[in-house]
């Protein structure tokens, strides 16, 4: 496999082993920013890892016609039953930062 800019040895045996792994990969910023959006469709079509897209307003989805497929999901989290376990995720990742669960639910609304 090849992808455009990544030509020595190195970058192709890093990109090989993230591809054994299968990683799920969420991008929160998915639905407000085009360059993220971009680089999980790469990810996906390249089958790098699994992506989800958290997005609450689905303009640039359907902008960009995005599919979702095996490696790919669209999660709209302003009307998803995923909002509370996402909540909960977020807290439990960063409450050593300091994040209060009235704050991942604050995150996750933006």
């Amino acid at each position: 496999m090849n992808i455009d800019g990544l030509n020595s040895a190195f970058e192709q045996k890093l990109l090989e082993g993230a591809k054994e792994k299968c990683k799920t990969i969420v991008l929160p910023e998915a639905g407000m920013n085009e360059h993220v959006l971009n680089a999980g469709i790469i990810v996906a079509q390249n089958k790098i890892a699994k992506i989800v897209l958290l997005v609450s307003d689905e303009k640039l989805i359907n902008k960009f016609d995005v599919k979702e497929n095996d490696y790919l999901k669209i999660v709209n989290i302003t009307n998803s039953d995923l909002l509370p376990i996402l909540e909960n995720a977020l807290y439990l990742k960063r409450k050593d930062k300091g994040l209060t669960e009235e704050g991942a639910k604050e995150l996750l609304k933006n």
